[in-house]
């Protein structure tokens, strides 16, 4: 019964997908001389399966066709160890032997889709320990696992102008740790139940990583609304240094402005400017017409009354206040603008009357003094 366990499913209550592969059924990879050494004395190996369908995002990252096969084919060449007891979170430490990633298999679509099966075999003692426990746990579905690698990457633009991250090849550095129940490196199936989908695991920076590479990184984690300027400056440390006193006034000024429901300070003040300007000038208009009389044209639409022509020629359109005031004063006291109102004058009408002249009335016998 314990050998025929090994070879079944075991599924959870309830999940939606379990893989159904039997371990014999997919290829041992790593040459059979050494893979022979491992199985020395075992008489009964568990192998542990998973099944990753790819293209996969994880992190903002895909991982591609090319690089499955690439890891893969690396067990061709030798065994890819794993720790049952996780990754080692220091850069440099190498975690314990207690699983050996051997063989697998890639089925493909034809489109660059597809899936990858690795198969995991456990020894009953590894480097930590005996692995009795830790084989029950792969048995009732209570083991997940996830991949390391040193990758090529490649950074590629989507149809919306977006930087993208593509893991192409798995260049060193392998590992295939085992790691808490749904906190696998991307959505796998196993023989003993599927995960969510989780974050990445990755070790993927080199020592002679770029600052080119580090920035073009960072840009296209930023097009994927990975991270945020904010994000940069706090892992820095320069978040002061990015946000000073200046700009949380100017937010807290902003939030203000929200309170008094204004959505749009700038077109708001525009509005106000312009209504402003507005106001000033039927102001000005209405000076001139009270000072030089109202507005007269003719049939081709030529101004009549040339005195207020003259003033709103002389007077600045932006004047308002005393400037006006002055304004009119000075146009009041002009000759040419006398000239002109005496010209126009009609001694019965308050129209024009900026002074005194001497105008001679028909059949008059001398000057009459008007004012106008």
């Amino acid at each position: 019964m314990k050998n025929e366990l090994r070879r079944l499913n075991f599924s959870d209550a309830g999940a939606e997908a379990v893989l159904n592969t039997d371990p014999a059924t997919i290829p041992t990879l790593v040459p059979a001389e050494v893979m022979n050494k491992w199985l020395a004395g075992d008489d009964d190996p568990y192998y542990k399966l998973q099944r990753i369908d790819y293209p996969i995002t994880a992190n903002g990252i895909v991982y591609t066709e090319s690089f499955f096969e690439s890891f893969l084919n690396k067990t061709k060449e030798r065994p890819i160890p794993g720790s049952k007891n996780g990754h080692e979170p220091f850069w440099g430490v190498r975690p314990p032997t207690d699983l050996l990633l051997v063989g697998g298999k890639i089925e493909k679509n034809g489109d660059g889709t597809g899936s990858v099966f690795f198969k995991n075999y456990i020894p009953k003692e590894g480097e930590s320990g005996n692995n009795d426990i830790f084989i029950r746990e792969n048995m009732t579905g209570m083991v997940h696992y996830s991949l390391v690698t040193y990758p090529r990457e490649e950074i590629r633009q989507d149809e919306d102008g977006n930087q993208v991250i593509y893991c192409v090849e798995s260049i060193k550095g392998e590992r295939n740790d085992a790691v808490e129940y749904n906190l696998g490196a991307m959505k796998q199936v196993t023989n003993a139940g599927v995960t969510g989908e989780m974050n990445t695991y990755e070790e993927t920076e080199e020592m002679e990583i770029t600052k080119n590479d580090v920035l073009s990184r960072l840009n296209a984690l930023k097009s994927n609304g990975e991270i945020t300027l904010m994000d940069v400056a706090e892992a820095m440390g320069l978040k002061n240094q990015v946000v000073t006193e200046e700009h949380t006034r100017a937010v807290n000024a902003m939030k203000e402005l929200e309170k008094m429901d204004i959505k749009n300070p700038v077109e708001d003040v525009k509005a106000l400017n312009q209504l402003f300007e507005e106001n000033a000038k039927a102001v000005r208009n209405a000076a001139l017409v009270e000072a030089f009389g109202v507005s007269e044209k003719d049939e081709s639409g030529n101004e009549k009354n040339l005195v207020l022509h003259y003033a709103n020629k002389m007077v600045p359109e932006s004047a308002s206040g005393t400037e006006l005031k002055n304004a009119i004063e000075s146009v009041k006291a002009d000759p040419i603008a006398k000239s002109l109102a005496g010209e126009k004058m009609d001694p019965s009408s308050e129209t024009n009357v900026i002074g005194k002249a001497e105008n001679k009335k028909a059949n008059s016998t001398g000057p009459v003094l008007v004012d106008y």
